[in-house]
C-alpha cells in the first residue's frame, strides 16, 4: 500500500456535538486546498454522554474519509490519541493530532504538513497568544525549575497540536508509554529535535477559550513529564535529599551539642528538629519511590489493558 500522501487527523473527542462540525468544517476547507493529499478524519470518542459520534457520521465532505473509534467508558485524553495514534500508524505518512474544540485552527495544518515532510520530524505548533493568570505563571515557574533540577525536558509553550511523519508514528506506536505520560514527552524520547511552527490558539467553539483542565488535572499532567523516566530521575532525588538532609543534620547537631554543653534544652529541641526532618524526608522519597511504581507498572500494563471500543468506517 501507498504511504506517501495519506494524512489522518486524530481527534480526541469528549461530549464535543456542539464543537465538531465546525472544527470539521474548518478541515475541510483546509483539506478542499491541498489537493496532493488524501485526508482521513479518526474521531476517537472518550466515552461522550452527548451526540458526538452521531454529529460526526452525519456530517458529509468529499474533502476527506471518515472513521471513529468510541471507547464505551471515559479513559482520558492520552489514551484516546495513544488509542487513535496506533490505529493510524501503519496506513499514514503522517498523522495530525489536534484538539476537538477550536483552539487548534486547522488552517495551520498545512504549514505544519510540509515542514514535516520536508525534515521528517515532528512539527509541534508553539502557542504565541496563550495568557496564564499569576497563579498558572507562578506553577509554570515552579514546575520549569523543577525540571532543570532533575534534568528532565519540559517546555509549557508547547501545545498537543503536532504532525508526526510515519517514521516517527511507527515507533510511537509500540512504545508502552504512550497514553500513560503526556503525547509531547512520549514524542520527545524518540525524536528530540522538533520543527516549530508558531500558532495562535484558536477560540473555543461556543466557548470561552480558556482551560478545561482543573488545576489538579493539570498538575498531574506536569508531573507525569517530569517522572516520565522515573528510573531516571529516582537518582537525582534521592541524592539532592540525601545531601540536603546531611547539611541539615550536622547544622541541627552541631547547635544542639553547643547548646547541651552551655545546659540549655535548645540542644534537645535541635535533636528532635533533625530527626522530624529524617522521618520526614524518608517518608517523602518512599511516597515518590510508590509513585513511580505505580507508573511504571501502568506502563507496563498499558498495551494489554482490555478495553472496550466500538470501530465505525463510512462506507
Amino acid at each position: 500500500m501507498n504511504h506517501t500522501n495519506t494524512v489522518t487527523i486524530v481527534l480526541p473527542c469528549h461530549n464535543e456535538s456542539a464543537a465538531l462540525p465546525l472544527v470539521l468544517r474548518d478541515i475541510e476547507e483546509t483539506a478542499l486546498i491541498a489537493s496532493d493529499l488524501d485526508f482521513h478524519v479518526l474521531v476517537v470518542d472518550d466515552g461522550s454522554s452527548d451526540m458526538t459520534l452521531s454529529v460526526f457520521k452525519e456530517y458529509r465532505s468529499s474533502a476527506f474519509r471518515k472513521s471513529s473509534i468510541k471507547l464505551l467508558v471515559n479513559q482520558g485524553k492520552e489514551k484516546a490519541v495513544a488509542l487513535g495514534i496506533r490505529n493510524a500508524a501503519e496506513t499514514s505518512s503522517q498523522i495530525v493530532v489536534m484538539d476537538s474544540d477550536g483552539q487548534h485552527v486547522p488552517s495551520f495544518m498545512l504549514e505544519m504538513i510540509r515542514a514535516a515532510q520536508e525534515s521528517q520530524r515532528v512539527c509541534i505548533a508553539e502557542r504565541t497568544k496563550y495568557k496564564r493568570g499569576a497563579r498558572g505563571a507562578f506553577a509554570v515557574l515552579i514546575l520549569r525549575t523543577l525540571a532543570r533540577i532533575l534534568g528532565v525536558w519540559y517546555e509549557p509553550s508547547y501545545s498537543e497540536y503536532v504532525v508526526i511523519p510515519r517514521s516517527v508514528s511507527i515507533r510511537l506506536a509500540q512504545s508502552q508509554k504512550l497514553g500513560v505520560v503526556p503525547l509531547l514527552t512520549s514524542l520527545h524520547e524518540i525524536d528530540s529535535v522538533f520543527v516549530v511552527v508558531k500558532n495562535d490558539v484558536g477560540l473555543r467553539h461556543s466557548e470561552t477559550n480558556g482551560t478545561r483542565w482543573t488545576t489538579a488535572g493539570l498538575w498531574r499532567k506536569a508531573l507525569l513529564q517530569l517522572i516520565s523516566d522515573p528510573w531516571k530521575v529516582l537518582p537525582r532525588i534521592a541524592t539532592i535529599i540525601f545531601f540536603a538532609l546531611l547539611l541539615t543534620a550536622l547544622y541541627g547537631l552541631f547547635i544542639g551539642l553547643q547548646s547541651i554543653r552551655a545546659g540549655t534544652f535548645l540542644g534537645v529541641g535541635s535533636v528532635i528538629v533533625v530527626i522530624v526532618l529524617l522521618v520526614g524526608a524518608l517518608f517523602v522519597l518512599l511516597v515518590f519511590i510508590v509513585a513511580v511504581s505505580l507508573l511504571s507498572l501502568d506502563i507496563a500494563s498499558n498495551r494489554t489493558k482490555d478495553v472496550s471500543v466500538e470501530y465505525w468506517t463510512e462506507n
